[in-house]
């Protein structure tokens, strides 16, 4: 008999956990699914036992693939050979099909509907009792040449479903899964009694696994609306891994800057702020490990209570902010270490906009330049008066290193409308210009030092035209488990990630990069995450029940042997304490934590126990009891 944990959690004071016995518990099956392109012959039909195989291995009970008309076709004579090869691989692996119908026979459905019923009554009958599933169209949303092509798909599946239904009543028939899912296509398509002539309704998205909650939930709040309640499947959720830009203020900038100063970045630490009870930090860990191990002879943690304490002749340099975000309440301990003679970074957009809310973990009211002033900085952006008086450029033409710098700057000039000035400056203060934007009537300054007198130093950049450095494969590795616990959470029944293996013929096209292998099989960490999360949330295991305070996720099922607790964050790390004997604590990739110095972070940290458990907020961070 399976255990269903009802947990109750305040995020407070009071927290109550118990186990409720169930007699028919809502349990998840055959739920986890991939995207390959198996039956195409110019894709993946060759390697089709690997990625069955690789399917397997990770608890992957599905397929979602195209059955293209034009590779069943040949001159008006219907050639099933490669999708018989498809389904008698996938039985021998054990693995069920979903397949998808081609948009058309001609060009589209209902320009030849008669010759689309022939070709969806071929397929259905002779696959009849082995394709798992069948999905009219793949993403009709998408199709933008065509007037009133919602309508016209609706119409369409009025046909073909009680088609197939003919043939085939028991096998399950999913709505095109929709690219844009709350975009108004699936209105239209409830408006015109679409919803009646499906049993499943299908979701595509590449958002956050956290934004996927509220598209779940305004599902179905249209089907409420339309007056019925379908299954909801995800057949499309990732993300690709083309590797990110360099963040070039890091990489070039920052250390032209340090050394104009006059530091020697390799016989010194460098502070950051890695303040986990209040989810506040001011590097990420993937950009510390690309630039900063390499830059500096040792990184500091420092927390923001702490930061009277830096020694300014060993951590010359502060990693303050890597956004427009500072907790005021801390600000004097910013100013503190500037008087001392020390140089503060601030390395994206408006320095210290905006509050840091530390008791929420999230971005605070507007500042303004309230607080950078009495740092001497002065902006300059153009939805001001001034600014507007002084022809600065909303979106720059050009942006180029300052005069005696040689910088790699990207070529996107969308975001250079945050400018420094000098003016708050007193006599003996400097100001060094770094990198410059503008257009053809106004020329200003993005990046620079300020230098004090009777002080240290602030570096600004106030460039918005590149994003901050991220391993994009640990980032879809982290993915995994978060998409699929906050979707089984919300009552979906199954999950595709898109897909098997990437196809790794460009390096930047994102396309070629999709998939949770290599190109030669080889896993990529996301495929080690998929199978953590097989083993941690088995078929057979009660759908969690998920709860959030805030960015921080808390997720309680039973496995059918132990009871288990997912916690993550999709925000800033938080400090985690397990107080009590956990038979299992590993992360996302499957490494072995121990009850020390744990952080909730953006990878699933799975504590496994014989008996019930629980999570709550405390003073410090979140416990596990």
């Amino acid at each position: 008999m399976l255990f269903r944990i009802l947990l109750i959690i305040f995020f407070a004071t009071s927290v109550v956990a118990y186990a409720q016995e169930q007699s028919a518990p809502d349990v998840l099956s055959d739920s986890y699914g991939i995207c390959s392109h198996i039956t195409h012959p110019q894709v993946d039909f060759k390697y089709r036992e690997r990625d069955l195989h690789f399917a397997d291995s990770v608890g992957m009970r599905w397929v979602r693939t195209d059955f293209y008309y034009p590779i069943l076709n040949n001159k008006g004579v219907y050639n099933s050979t490669i999708f018989d090869s498809v389904m008698v691989s996938a039985e021998r692996a054990n693995v069920k099909i979903l397949g998808i119908f081609d948009r058309g026979t001609t060009k589209y459905a209902w320009d030849d509907i008669e010759g689309y019923k022939r070709y969806v009554s071929y397929l259905v009958e002779r696959y009849k009792g082995r394709v798992g599933a069948w999905e009219m169209m793949n993403e009709i949303d998408l199709i933008r040449n065509v007037d009133s092509v919602v309508y016209k798909y609706t119409k369409v599946i009025k046909e073909i479903y009680p088609l197939i239904k003919q043939i085939d009543p028991d096998v399950p028939v999913l709505m095109s899964g929709l690219a844009v899912v709350l975009s108004g296509s699936l209105e239209t398509i409830g408006k015109e009694g679409g919803f009646d002539y499906c049993d499943a309704l299908n979701i595509h998205s590449y958002d956050t696994p956290e934004h996927n909650i509220g598209i779940i939930n305004g599902v179905k709040q249209l089907m409420k609306r339309f007056g019925t309640d379908k299954p909801i499947w995800i057949t499309e959720c990732g993300m690709h891994t083309v590797e990110a830009p360099e963040f070039t203020f890091y990489s070039e900038v920052l250390p032209a800057a340090v050394e104009k100063i006059g530091i020697d970045s390799k016989s010194v630490s460098c502070a950051v702020i890695s303040d986990y009870d209040h989810g506040f930090i001011s590097v990420s860990d993937d950009e510390l490990k690309r630039y900063f191990q390499k830059q500096y002879s040792s990184i500091k943690h420092y927390t923001l209570s702490q930061l009277d304490e830096i020694d300014v002749s060993e951590c010359p340099i502060l990693i303050a902010s890597s956004n427009e975000s500072f907790p005021q309440k801390y600000f004097e301990g910013l100013q503190s270490y500037l008087n001392r003679g020390g140089t503060i970074v601030f390395s994206f957009g408006l320095p210290l906009y905006f509050d840091y809310d530390l008791e929420n973990n999230k971005l605070g009211k507007t500042i303004g330049g309230a607080l950078a002033s009495r740092l001497k900085i002065s902006t300059l952006m153009w939805w001001t008066d001034k600014a507007k008086k002084l022809h600065v450029p909303e979106k720059a033409q050009w942006i180029a290193p300052a005069d005696g710098y040689q910088f790699n700057l990207p070529s996107k000039k969308e975001y250079g409308e945050r400018f420094l000035t000098a003016e708050l400056l007193t006599p003996g203060d400097t100001f060094t210009p770094l990198v410059r934007a503008g257009n053809d009537k106004f020329d200003g300054v993005v990046t620079a030092i300020y230098s004090f007198k009777n002080a240290g130093n602030v570096i600004v950049n106030a460039r918005m035209d590149e994003y901050h450095y991220a391993d994009r494969l640990i980032q879809q590795a982290q993915k995994i488990a978060r998409n699929h616990i906050a979707a089984f959470a919300n009552d979906v029944v199954k999950v595709f990630t898109y897909h098997l293996r990437a196809f790794e013929t460009s390096a930047t096209y994102s396309e070629d990069n999709f998939g949770i292998m290599h190109h030669d099989f080889s896993p990529k960490p996301a495929y080690n995450a998929y199978n953590v999360l097989t083993q941690m949330l088995p078929d057979g295991s009660t759908r969690p029940i998920l709860y959030n305070e805030g960015d921080v996720y808390v997720a309680s099922w039973h496995n059918g042997k132990k009871y288990v607790l997912g916690v993550w964050t999709s925000g800033e790390a938080k400090l985690l304490n397990v107080n009590t004997k956990a038979e299992k604590i590993i992360d996302y990739s499957g490494a072995t934590l121990t009850s020390d110095d744990l952080k909730i972070n953006n990878g699933v940290i799975f504590v496994e126990s014989a008996k019930p458990i629980f999570c709550r907020k405390e003073n410090v961070g979140y416990s596990i009891y």
